[in-house]
């Protein structure tokens, strides 16, 4: 059993609409693949957003493209008018924590050049005025 590979390029892998430039589904697509296991093929090119969404485990409905909030406790993807009132603020507590986390830790990457001593961009020490030498 051998599987070939099919680039197809700016269309999407599902629904075969063009997301090319000047598309109105060029902005969301995203780097896909796609098996079909009937014909042994694997499409590979982008899927457009609609075909990337996610149905709410509560109400059925689909949730755009980067709408969707996960309950972590429930194994659940919702809309955020789907959760009930302790799920938002589990996760609006969540979110609040993981950004003071990440701001508290901000430190100079290694890398950074200001973070070396003598690095470029960092003016060098003063240094003390010396009287000249008599002669």
């Amino acid at each position: 059993m051998t599987t070939d590979t099919l680039e197809i390029g700016n269309y999407c892998v599902y629904c075969l609409h063009s997301v090319a430039y000047g598309s109105s589904r060029y902005v969301n697509r995203t780097p896909a693949d796609r098996w079909d296991g009937i014909m042994y093929l694997q499409l590979t090119g982008y899927i457009c957003a609609e075909c990337s969404e996610l149905e709410c485990d509560r109400c059925g409905k689909p949730i755009p493209l980067d709408e969707d909030i996960y309950v972590e406790e429930k194994d659940l993807r919702l809309h955020w008018d789907c959760a009930t009132k302790e799920e938002q603020l589990k996760i609006f507590t969540r979110a609040i924590r993981k950004e003071s986390a990440r701001k508290s830790n901000q430190l100079p990457p290694v890398w950074a050049p200001n973070s070396v001593p003598g690095g470029i961009g960092v003016p060098p020490k003063p240094t003390k005025p010396t009287k000249p030498k008599p002669p």
